[in-house]
Parts: structure tokens; sequence; C-alpha cells
């Protein structure tokens, strides 16, 4: 009787459980924002060393206007074979942030067709393909622009990297 009150237990909690399946990646429409500035951009503070050494690159996108978080301007460059660099122009203030978490994103073994960092104006979602910073994992990083930093939300990694 024992075993059999066993048993059906065991199957019950078994059924209850189930399979679990994936968790989807987060989507863009999962972190919108709420105010989009359509002003004109502030021209970027030159305050920082390594903003001085990316001026032209800084000022040229942000005179394009925001395209990142309601009010930010996403500034990306090509910093050798399969490698972006990231930096966020606040474009009220002119203020330049760097990404110390996501300064580099390479990733060899992605389709070249793939954008590395991916970016929404209406969303404080920034999606990063490669390695961050050429080191770890090979993977899809997806990070959350909050307090005028990028705070990692979720990882997807398929493999080390190997650079």
């Amino acid at each position: 009787m024992r075993t059999s009150i066993l048993t059906l237990a065991v199957f019950l909690l078994m059924s209850r459980c189930g399979i679990a399946q994936p968790k989807p990646p987060p989507g863009f429409e999962a972190y919108p924002v709420h105010e989009q500035f359509l002003g004109k951009p502030a021209s970027p503070k030159l305050t920082e060393r390594r903003a001085r050494m990316f001026r032209t690159t800084l000022r040229e996108q942000a005179a394009k206007g925001v395209n990142f978080a309601g009010h930010y301007i996403a500034v990306t460059w090509g910093c050798g074979s399969d490698c972006w660099s990231l930096a966020i122009i606040d474009a009220r203030t002119g203020h330049v942030y760097f990404t110390p978490s996501l300064l580099n994103v390479g990733g060899f073994g992605y389709s070249g067709d793939e954008i590395r960092v991916q970016f929404c104006s209406n969303s404080r979602l920034l999606i990063a393909v490669g390695a961050p910073n050429d080191k770890g994992y090979v993977g899809r990083y997806y990070y959350l622009w909050k307090k005028n930093r990028l705070r990692l939300l979720r990882a997807i990694e398929d493999r080390a990297y190997k650079g």
C-alpha cells in the first residue's frame, strides 16, 4: 500500500513539473521608453581621453540623432577584424558614456551579415552578439540601459571564445 501511494505521489509530482521549456530571449518591446527626445542633439562632451580619441566618429554619429533608449545615441565603430566598439551619448547633455563591460564585441564564427550591436530608439534593451571584450564565450548578451549603465540581463552563450 505504501509503495503504491509513494509511486502515485512521485507520478503526480513529475506530471506537475513537466519538462522545462527554454525561456525566450528578451525582446525590445519588453523594455520600452516613455518619452522620446525630438530636439537637436547636444554636441558630445569630449572630456575623457577616449572621447577625444574617437571625437570624429562621436560627432558624426551624434549629429544623426537619437537611436537608442529615448534620448541617447548609441555610437559604434569597427576596432579590427570582426570587432565593434561602443559609446553612448546623452542627446540632451552631450555626456559620453563608455561601457567598461562592453568595450569591444568580437565574434568569429557568426554570420558576417549579423549586426553585432543591436538597439532601438524606443527601447532600453541592447543586444551584443559575439564575445564581450574578446573574452569568455561567444553568444548573445542582452543588456538593459538603466541609470546610465548597461546591466547584463541575460547571456545565451554558444561556445568558448578562441580569439
